[in-house]
């Protein structure tokens, strides 16, 4: 299967010699949201663990994540990727007294898995078909 795409035209971010160009890119669109109950019906069928076992365990993963991730802790999985938590603040009026509201940016950052990583390369791309 495919990953699609849309083309986008919009005004170029320069003027060259007083012209406003466009310019034209592709930029990927999702064809399908998976859902919890779909993946645990798809591992099950790879596995001995029936659907419902599944589900059980991604929600645990959910919650333990979380936790972790609140704790200030980096969490790997093996063939998915590492979560860790990231955050700054604006800035302080005073840096010996931080509180925790002074962090304004607060993010979960992925970053995939080598062989997950590795796939992107092998994906191939069709331009989704307007309506």
């Amino acid at each position: 299967m495919a990953v699609s795409y849309i083309l986008i035209t919009q005004n170029a971010p320069l003027v060259k010699n007083g012209v406003q160009e466009e310019v034209t890119y592709a930029r990927t669109v999702s064809n399908h949201k998976a859902t919890t109950e779909e993946l645990a019906q798809n591992i099950s069928r790879r596995c001995t663990v029936n659907p419902v076992d599944v589900v059980a365990v991604l929600y645990a993963l959910g919650d333990e994540l979380k936790t972790r991730i609140s704790h200030g802790e980096i969490v790997e999985l093996n063939g998915i990727g590492t979560f860790r938590v990231s955050g700054g603040t604006g800035t302080l009026d005073n840096p010996q007294k931080v509180r925790s509201s002074d962090f304004i940016r607060r993010k979960i950052n992925f970053h995939p898995d080598g062989s997950l990583k590795t796939s992107l390369s092998t994906l191939s791309f069709i331009r989704k078909k307007t309506d």
